[in-house]
């Protein structure tokens, strides 16, 4: 599969919505009332899609349809900081794991890792970050930047443990390599290993997790966003049982699901899943593109071996003649 059609949807998706904040300095309409030629009152949000208001709007009256112009950028943004995140983050540990720890602490970390996949890592993440990102109109105790941060690292760290584990044995299984032992006897450093014999081994296979998960952080944002768990936090208001996003992104708007359903008011979260769907597929597309470039390679891999056993062996029935 050619990953080059769904890499550019993502990039204009993305590019699109950083060029409407530097034209249009993300700026939402609101329209509480709307009018016909006469002046007369023919609605009132949420409006639904029209030649005027493309998309509609959402309760308060904001177009929805600029909403996701602010907020794309935000969640692929958010999504590919988690992954990189967690790849990266497991690619360091996984160096650590494989030159550096015994098996006794290489079993404990596989342990750990195996336990976690049992685990409801959505519900975990609701735990530790609704008290960091649903905010009180008393006051702001931190700002976006930090509660972005602290959401990155809880929604990255949860699953080091499974991306080290995973990274680790596949560079262990590197290193037993008879070339790259070689190396390592012959004087080569540990940096000259991993970039040299680790590194094109297991590169390929970094991409293709790292598509994996970004998948799985979309996945994660529209959980949390149905829980009330928005990218950037919420503002608690005494007088609403509803949160309000501090910041308009893809996960927010689909927080009222809910009401939509028993409204049928369907306008309000069909274009913020019909994006989230969008993203979800290219950066499948994407990951089933590594995987069938990794089982192309493992093809031509064997035919190398085979063709070099079978002009050992036929080299070696000449000598015997």
């Amino acid at each position: 599969m050619n990953i080059t059609i769904p890499a550019l949807i993502i990039v204009g998706l993305f590019s699109v919505s950083v060029a409407y904040y530097f034209i249009f300095h993300d700026d939402v309409e609101q329209v509480n009332f709307l009018y016909d030629e006469n002046g007369s009152l023919i609605g009132r949000p949420p409006l639904p899609p029209s030649t005027s208001i493309i998309f509609g709007t959402d309760p308060y009256g904001y177009s929805i349809l600029q909403q996701l112009l602010v907020g794309t950028k935000y969640t692929i943004g958010m999504t590919v900081l988690i992954a990189t995140i967690r790849v990266g983050g497991g690619y360091l540990l996984g160096i650590l794991y494989a030159f550096f720890l015994n098996e006794r602490w290489r079993k404990v970390i596989n342990s750990i890792a195996d336990g976690m996949h049992f685990l409801p890592l959505t519900l975990l993440m609701f735990i530790l970050l609704l008290p960091i990102l649903t905010i009180s109109t008393s006051g702001l105790e931190t700002s976006l930047g930090e509660r972005l941060f602290i959401q990155a690292l809880i929604m990255s760290v949860l699953v080091l443990p499974i991306t080290t584990s995973l990274i680790g044995n596949e560079m262990n299984e590197a290193i037993k390599k008879e070339y790259v032992q070689s190396s390592a006897v012959m004087g080569g450093s540990l940096i000259w290993v991993i970039l040299k014999h680790i590194n094109p081994q297991i590169g390929r296979k970094l991409w293709l997790y790292w598509s994996q998960h970004v998948v799985q952080v979309l996945q994660t944002l529209v959980h949390l966003g149905v829980l009330s768990i928005f990218v950037g936090g919420a503002i608690s208001f005494p007088d609403s049982a509803r949160l309000s996003p501090v910041i308009y992104e893809l996960s927010g708007m689909i927080s009222i699901a809910k009401e939509v359903f028993l409204t049928r008011q369907l306008w309000l979260i069909l274009p913020p899943l019909a994006i989230f769907m969008l993203l979800i597929f290219c950066f499948q597309k994407i990951a089933e593109g590594f995987t069938e470039k990794e089982m192309q390679l493992g093809i031509q891999k064997k035919r190398r071996e085979f063709k070099w056993l079978y002009i050992t062996r036929k080299m070696g029935n000449k000598m015997n003649k």
